[in-house]
């Protein structure tokens, strides 16, 4: 897929993150970080392709600007739309 087809999987999946879902009677939001790696660009081995999404998740992370997704290359984080009347992420790591 191309990178811009890339962004728009990692965005619905983060988006569809945000949703509240209840477990055991209470209503529970969930955030995450995504790192993207593409082949042949940042490696051509699983554990290269890893590392370099591990990165990039971590520059996300990094940024605390709540849940969203980078790609291993310098570009900017992209940070998720909260869904309405969902809570912020902290920074705390604990989303």
């Amino acid at each position: 897929p191309s990178r811009a087809a890339l962004a728009q999987m990692a965005r619905r999946i983060v988006d569809a993150g945000l949703q509240p879902i209840e477990a055991d009677g209470a209503e529970v939001s969930v955030g995450m970080s995504l790192g993207i790696a593409c082949n042949p660009e940042d490696g051509r081995t699983l554990a290269q392709l890893l590392r370099c999404a591990d990165q990039a998740m971590y520059r996300v992370k990094q940024q605390r600007q709540g849940p969203g997704f980078a790609f291993f290359s310098d570009a900017p984080v992209e940070p998720a739309r909260p869904a309405p009347g969902a809570p912020v992420a902290d920074g705390s790591g604990a989303a």
